[in-house]
């Protein structure tokens, strides 16, 4: 959880963690949340995402695309010009 404060630092993320948004906010955040996850692997490192993901799944708590996602998001970390900030947190 540390490392998504981190990499998408703001109250998304803390307000997603503890509950604090309705649905639509929580679709919303997620839905910005993967396309600037898109425009990262797109822009950065030239590449499309390596699976794609339906936040639906994740709101519903489906495991699989929960791990999708926080594969992306660890990509993100570990493939920036700061993962070792990310890495050693």
């Amino acid at each position: 959880a540390h490392v998504f404060r981190t990499i998408a630092s703001g109250q998304t993320w803390s307000e997603l963690e503890t509950g604090e948004l309705n649905e639509l906010q929580k679709m919303r955040n997620l839905k910005q949340l993967l396309g600037d996850l898109k425009a990262y692997y797109r822009d950065s490192l030239e590449a499309p995402l390596p699976q794609e993901i339906d936040i639906l799944d994740i709101l519903e708590g489906h495991e699989t695309a929960i791990c999708h996602f926080a594969a992306l998001v660890l990509g993100c970390a570990v493939q920036c010009d700061e993962k070792e900030t990310y890495i050693m947190n």
